[in-house]
């Protein structure tokens, strides 16, 4: 809530659910939801998303997993099928995998496991 014109006004998420911002967010090519809006470095998908009144940034495959599948397994990452692309949100099109196999299979850091 924040005072404008002398008025208290309460902000308003654009989006009514998650669903429903990350179907706007993506588009549907050849079965994949594909990420339209903003992106890391290497592709993936990224989100902002306030936690606890902050603005946290998170994979926005991620997210789709969370809202239409349910918690990823502690210390698991999200592999994405073979042949799908890193900004696929599609919560079908990933497998969670413990977080050392899954980057000793793709050659990624091995630090900083997920939280």
């Amino acid at each position: 809530e924040r005072l404008m014109g002398g008025l208290h006004v309460t902000s308003r998420p654009r989006y009514p659910s998650m669903a429903e911002r990350l179907f706007a967010l993506s588009v549907e090519e050849g079965g994949h939801w594909l990420w339209l809006g903003k992106t890391s470095v290497d592709g993936y998908g990224r989100l902002q998303v306030r936690r606890g009144g902050r603005p946290v940034t998170l994979h926005a495959h991620r997210v789709a997993y969370e809202t239409f599948i349910g918690p990823i397994p502690p210390d698991h990452d999200l592999d994405h099928q073979p042949g799908c692309q890193r900004c696929c949100i599609h919560p079908n099109h990933v497998t969670p995998k413990h977080w050392l196999t899954h980057r000793q299979q793709t050659g990624f850091p091995l630090h900083n496991p997920p939280a």
